[in-house]
């Protein structure tokens, strides 16, 4: 559960990128970063398992990876598809940096659950 914590973030931005394009009507694009996924987690699992004896340890990085991995793809797919729409990605709200009162009022937020796991 510990190791599992590091990819939270990465879960996180994956449900708000699956949440917009689901929002923009396109549930089928997210399911092009299914494979992605897959394919990492397993080669992870075999490889950190396996070879590398890591036991439980190894799967549980290996889905950390795999989260980042999505997290990766649908950056992708979502900067895509803003392209679509005649908009930069830079311009877009999803890649814009937070101020820093938002910043503040966010570690000031997420800082106890992090350091509860």
């Amino acid at each position: 559960t510990a190791i599992r914590a590091f990819g939270y973030p990465a879960a996180l931005l994956s449900m708000v990128l699956q949440a917009g394009f689901v929002a923009s009507k396109d549930t089928s694009t997210p399911l092009l970063a299914v494979p992605l996924t897959a394919a990492v987690n397993l080669i992870g699992d075999l490889l950190l398992v396996g070879p590398l004896g890591m036991g439980v340890a190894g799967a549980a990085w290996a889905t950390v990876g795999s989260l980042y991995a999505n997290m990766a793809m649908l950056l992708v797919l979502w900067s895509n598809k803003m392209r679509s729409f005649g908009g930069e990605p830079s311009t877009n709200q999803l890649f814009k940096r937070p101020r820093s009162v938002e910043l503040v009022a966010l570690v000031k937020f997420a800082a106890p659950m992090m350091v509860a796991l």
